[in-house]
């Protein structure tokens, strides 16, 4: 799971079940991808249902989910034509395969100042199996994807502070 940050992904996934970014970013593979924004990590998981990496915005040009979500975004200038952008559709909201958490989590770290501030920064988080994870998420495992891979890469959040927060608030 990769959750990210950005102000326009989780408008734009409840519009069109999909995450629009920079085309060929890199990201590890991941069945889910979760939406950071405002200071909350939002409670909607959606499962990653296809991944294109470079697509080129021209209206017509690509067939099926992707070329009706191409289409949309070009006629109603949401991304320019001919821009090249990489696409992740997703699960929508209503379907089973979509993670729902109980409410919103959100960021309460504090700077020294009293700032907020980023739940992490820089730091890669793998987590693989039950053994890997740390004591107080081992039971948020057991309810997450069994085979959780977790990254964070500057502007990536790791679901570990999410893992983390839940097991907090369950003791």
């Amino acid at each position: 799971m990769v959750i990210v940050a950005a102000r326009s992904a989780w408008p734009e996934y409840n519009e069109f079940h999909a995450y629009v970014c920079q085309p060929n970013r890199s990201f590890q593979h991941v069945a889910r991808l979760g939406f950071y924004s405002k200071g909350v990590i939002y409670p909607l998981v959606p499962k990653i249902l296809e991944v294109h990496d470079d697509v080129e915005m021209v209206q017509g040009k690509h067939s099926g989910k992707l070329g009706e979500l191409v289409d949309h975004l070009v006629t109603s200038s949401l991304r320019l034509t001919d821009q090249r952008y990489k696409v992740i559709l997703l699960s929508p909201p209503d379907l089973s395969s979509t993670l729902k958490l109980d409410a919103e989590i959100p960021n309460d770290k504090r700077s020294k100042s009293g700032k907020p501030t980023a739940f992490t920064m820089g730091v890669i988080w793998r987590l693989t199996s039950p053994g890997s994870l740390p004591l107080t998420a081992r039971g948020c495992y057991r309810c997450c994807d069994p085979h959780l891979a977790i990254v964070n890469n500057d502007d990536l959040l790791a679901f570990a502070f999410l893992v983390a927060k839940w097991a907090k608030t369950r003791r």
